[in-house]
């Protein structure tokens, strides 16, 4: 009797050689029990790095064109295809926040209401439209995320990082540490509403 029939994985990953070389996106289809696998390249002559991936079929992938240190970020399939823009605009650096739990959306932060300051921006897999989720000013990174809540580091120098929470379904961030103490802070979310955090 036949056992289930495994599927193949797929494993994606960056070669990056030089930001004036070609450089781009390796998809590897490895057969279970098979001794060879397949390896299929997305070349590009940019700088091309995997922001982030949990997709079946797609990737989430950052381009920085001729080296301009103003990246964005393109929505790959798989299975081949041209890359399809999420975001990349001149003098706007993009960069990926991570994807929705429902794998609906990409959730990505982007200078280009200042210069100074990231915003936070959802795309919508299904209608391929963006909308802003926060944009109070600052120099925000995302930290960790879990369901409808997400950790914001904001910084205000090197070794001066706040953390604060943002709730997706009401815009509003919360702070949660480090406010006014001037040291750095990193966090995770740990059990239930406790935070695993680094700090100096």
């Amino acid at each position: 009797v036949n056992g289930p029939r495994q599927r193949p994985e797929v494993i994606c990953h960056a070669d990056i050689h030089h930001p004036h070389l070609d450089s781009g996106v390796t998809r590897e289809h490895i057969h279970p029990g098979a001794a060879t696998h397949e390896v299929q390249h997305h070349l590009r002559r940019d700088f091309t790095r995997i922001g982030a991936h949990t997709f079946s079929r797609h990737a989430v992938v950052s381009r920085d064109v001729g080296g301009g240190e103003n990246p964005g970020l393109y929505w790959l399939p798989i299975d081949g295809g041209p890359l399809e823009v999420i975001q990349h605009r001149p003098k706007v650096q993009t960069s990926i926040g991570f994807i929705s739990d429902d794998d609906q959306a990409v959730y990505y932060l982007a200078n280009d209401r200042a210069p100074d300051a990231y915003a936070l921006y959802r795309w919508d897999v299904a209608t391929k439209t963006s909308s802003a989720v926060f944009t109070e000013p600052g120099l925000w990174r995302v930290l960790d995320h879990h369901r409808r809540r997400v950790l914001l580091g904001r910084a205000l120098g090197n070794t001066n990082i706040e953390i604060f929470e943002l709730d997706l379904d009401t815009g509003a961030a919360t702070p949660r540490l480090g406010q006014g103490e001037g040291h750095y802070h990193d966090a995770r979310y740990g059990q239930g509403d406790d935070l695993i955090v680094r700090t100096d």
